[in-house]
């Protein structure tokens, strides 16, 4: 396959998924660099058993996490021009070719996901990745990053924050972002339910643009629940994934926490000691599993 007909391809590709080519302006902007992965994708079932040497490892039990932020990578390692990570098996997604089918994707990018897995200690057996694990191997990506860039790394919990789309859409504008959002499914009485994590692909108007590694593409806005409580987090429009699901009946998504890098790719006219990295805030102590 010639270049021609490779641009080409992923431009269908991407339009088929309702995700126009890359274009930025202040009411749009999508990475369609970003590969769209399936967590329980029976091939990437049977790559993550291989790799583990365990064949009791017949189906997903919860990759939520390492998949979601293995789509992050991705894009911002495609978009970038001069940036790589130390580890090879992330390095080499730069060359993978994306298809449209999300279960094909994920065994392209198996081999990343579970170099991601492994660096977040996911319990590939049982399932679950703790928030704090979570943290340690997004932060090990981070610092691995390489080239002529500027980067900047952010890690919050969004409890007793006004975090609001206006603030996700300033995280993307003119910079390569892998931003891993983790949600979670809520009672009316505010109990913790059940935990996702979803990559976050861009804005579009007042909305964001969501990768659900259950192979979704979808947009979500945000709505504040008050101070001392998490910004509420709804489906608008694409394929119903986690978040529509969650605000079935008597429960709703709320969006928990954040970790994410940004990129900027520097040129030559660029001075010494530009750029640099902002002090990251400690990470949410919550030890629970997410799915």
């Amino acid at each position: 396959m010639n270049n021609m007909t490779r641009n080409l391809f992923i431009s269908v590709s991407v339009t088929f998924l309702g995700i126009p080519t890359m274009a930025c302006s202040n009411s749009f902007c999508v990475n369609s660099e970003m590969p769209l992965l399936y967590q329980s994708s029976k091939r990437l079932v049977t790559a993550i058993s291989k790799l583990e040497r365990d064949t009791s490892i017949d189906e997903d039990p919860g990759w939520c996490i390492p998949v979601a932020s293995t789509m992050a990578f991705a894009g911002s390692l495609k978009k970038s021009k001069n940036m790589s990570y130390s580890y090879s098996s992330l390095n080499a997604m730069r060359d993978y070719d994306l298809s449209w089918n999300s279960d094909v994707n994920s065994e392209t990018f198996s081999n990343s996901i579970y170099q991601v897995g492994e660096l977040m200690r996911t319990n590939w057996r049982r399932g679950g990745t703790s928030l704090k694990n979570r943290n340690k191997g997004f932060k090990k990506v981070y610092n691995s990053i390489r080239g002529n860039v500027s980067k900047n790394y952010i890690e919050k919990m969004t409890k007793h924050s006004s975090y609001n789309v206006s603030y996700f859409k300033n995280l993307f504008k003119g910079k390569y972002p892998a931003t891993l959002l983790s949600v979670k499914k809520m009672d009316q009485r505010k109990r913790f339910l059940l935990g996702h994590g979803i990559a976050l692909n861009g804005y579009e108007g007042s909305t964001l643009k969501i990768y659900d590694p259950w192979g979704r593409i979808y947009n979500v806005r945000l709505s504040s629940t008050g101070t001392r409580s998490y910004p509420k987090i709804s489906h608008v429009k694409g394929r119903n994934g986690s978040i529509e699901k969650y605000n079935r009946g008597n429960t709703y998504a709320a969006l928990y926490s954040f970790a994410s890098f940004s990129v900027t790719d520097r040129t030559t006219q660029t001075k010494p000691g530009a750029g640099g990295g902002r002090r990251p805030v400690p990470p949410p102590r919550y030890k629970g599993r997410w799915r």
